[in-house]
């Protein structure tokens, strides 16, 4: 099988270097042959169709419009620039920045989450946005923490234990900026939004503030950005019954909404099988994006159809941002666990020029490697 990932990697880079380039071959390409690129297909992520692309029961959830997932997707971004947030100078930050009258940043220290919460009175909400993984313990807590932790609902709903850690980090903060917004200004909708790890933050948060009713008058919305698998089918459930307008979107063959695998070669060596909630939203390419099918767990004819071809530059690539700038501010890569090492705290960013230039040569060869996977 490997002489087919190398022809796949030598025909998409003649076809987007070569003289004959055409935009949308290389997708067409990746789609036939895609089939033959592993004997295992998406067992290895997606595990049995009958678990992952199973009808779910009906689905309740409002599907937003382009421009709203587009406008939230600016506030997951941002939450990875580590020097910007207190005056919301980010790249991202100024696509939004016009709209807030005031934000909080709320910091754990110990498991190194963040969460930036603004008010909008223009747009009469509170954004909750979750910053993704940053440093090596948010990557214990994504990997290594897979094991299921059961919730004491009416079904048996489990959940990943390190995306647990992680929400719970803030959890309690977050409903203390909330309260504190609501009672300066009553009937605001609140929106959570996060991408990879800020994603699967976002959407435990609501689960939670909506289970304990925790603001019953308020309305929610939810804009999730290449999350991973959060809970089992009875979470997914729970999540499909909500009356809310809320996107997951996935860009292209993004990895990381494929983990969890939905088990183990097919087993449920996991102690369950996980399984996305609500419906996806593609983004294949420019010209084609959609919302996938409403009446199953996970369309196997969206991001799941290029199971063998899943990498972690489209995981970067979302819309019109690209998280490779964020290497422009490359001391926070050297933070640790637990405060042994902060260098956001003791060390000045680099200045505005050098980080620009960094970030944009990033961009650039994200942006020059996604056509080649496609």
């Amino acid at each position: 099988m490997i002489v087919f990932e190398y022809t796949l990697l030598i025909l998409c880079i003649i076809d987007v270097f070569g003289e004959a380039y055409t935009p949308g071959s290389d997708e067409l390409l990746l789609h036939a042959l895609t089939p033959l690129l592993h004997p295992l297909g998406g067992l290895l992520f997606d595990g049995p169709a009958s678990i992952s692309n199973a009808p779910t029961t009906t689905n309740q959830n409002i599907l937003p419009n382009l421009d709203q997932m587009m406008y939230y997707n600016y506030y997951a971004a941002s939450t990875y620039y580590a020097y910007d947030h207190d005056d919301l100078s980010c790249e991202y930050c100024l696509k939004f920045s016009g709209d807030v009258d005031d934000h909080t940043v709320l910091n754990n220290n110990v498991h190194n989450t963040l969460a930036l919460v603004t008010l909008s009175k223009k747009r009469q909400e509170i954004v909750v946005a979750f910053r993704g993984t940053w440093n090596v313990w948010n990557v214990v807590l994504d990997v290594l923490l897979i094991a299921a932790t059961p919730y004491d609902t009416p079904e048996p709903i489990l959940i990943h234990q390190g995306f647990y850690i992680a929400e719970m980090s803030l959890y309690d903060d977050v409903v203390r900026t909330i309260a504190k917004y609501l009672n300066l200004n009553p009937g605001l909708k609140v929106v959570l939004t996060g991408h990879s790890l800020g994603g699967a933050m976002a959407r435990l948060t609501y689960f939670f503030l909506e289970d304990n009713k925790q603001f019953p008058s308020v309305v929610y919305e939810l804009f999730t950005y290449g999350e991973p698998r959060v809970g089992n089918v009875y979470f997914a459930e729970f999540m499909n019954n909500q009356p809310i307008v809320i996107a997951r979107v996935v860009a292209r063959a993004d990895i990381i909404p494929h983990i969890p695998p939905t088990s183990i070669i097919g087993t449920n060596l996991l102690g369950d099988y996980y399984v996305h909630a609500q419906t996806e939203f593609w983004i294949d390419g420019q010209q084609d994006q959609k919302f996938c099918q409403q009446n199953v767990y996970e369309d196997p004819n969206c991001s799941m159809s290029l199971g063998p071809l899943y990498n972690v530059v489209d995981h970067v690539t979302y819309f019109d941002t690209n998280l490779a700038s964020v290497i422009g501010q490359p001391l926070v890569v050297a933070y640790l666990p637990l405060r042994l090492l902060n260098p956001v705290d003791t060390l000045p960013p680099l200045p505005k020029p050098m980080e620009n230039l960094i970030g944009d040569t990033a961009q650039e060869l994200v942006g020059a490697i996604s056509p080649i996977l496609g």
